[in-house]
């Protein structure tokens, strides 16, 4: 979802960008436009915490994924430079607040030996989509451009149609077929096991 969400808005700033430099603003106009994304995503990140607080993290995601869907898709609507910059940093809080639930999801299920090949592998894939999202903005932009911004307005929405539900983005479940045991007297005289174990802590969970 986070890669899908990268494709769609490297191509979104190109589109706002060569709306707004067909209309003949300065250069400083375009790059103060495209800056309010990152003040919408510093919003986005000291709203999350909040927001996961207050909302179930399915929710979140459904709820983030329709707001970026509209306000993409209300960038056809106009060419006013404030009017984009507006929506854009609309569309940067949504992103930030999925982005930090996503994250933690992806913490919380994944095993502690598969973390760096994990995150290896995400981080490949956000640098992959974003120059394909630009590309396919770039021949889309020689029609005219609010077919761009519709375009990637319904790909939003798909994505926040098959956002995970709350069994697969909240809390870790138990899986059928285990159950919790506690440590056999050989267990407990072997040095590195009573090393690692702690007042209230749970032992782990094994196949019966």
């Amino acid at each position: 979802m986070a890669s899908a969400q990268n494709f769609v808005f490297d191509g979104v700033y190109l589109a706002i960008v060569v709306t707004i430099a067909r209309q003949g603003v300065s250069a400083l106009s375009v790059g103060m436009v495209t800056a309010t994304s990152a003040v919408g995503a510093m919003a986005g990140v000291m709203l999350a915490p909040l927001a996961g607080r207050r909302l179930p993290s399915a929710t979140l995601l459904l709820a983030t994924g329709v707001v970026c869907a509209v306000l993409v898709a209300a960038m056809a609507l106009t060419s006013a430079a404030t009017a984009l910059a507006a929506l854009l940093a609309g569309c940067a809080l949504a992103v930030a607040v999925s982005g930090s639930v996503l994250t933690l999801a992806r913490l919380r299920h994944t095993p502690g030996h598969l973390q760096g090949r994990t995150n290896s592998t995400i981080g490949l894939l956000f640098m992959a989509t974003p120059p394909l999202g630009a590309a396919l903005a770039g021949v889309m932009l020689e029609g005219p451009t609010p077919a761009v911004f519709l375009v990637f307005g319904g790909l939003l929405a798909v994505l926040a149609a098959v956002s995970p539900g709350e069994g697969r983005s909240g809390r870790p479940t138990a899986r059928r077929g285990m159950r919790r045991t506690r440590p056999t007297r050989a267990a407990l005289r072997c040095p590195h096991l009573r090393r690692r174990r702690s007042p209230g802590r749970t032992w782990p969970v094994t196949r019966t």
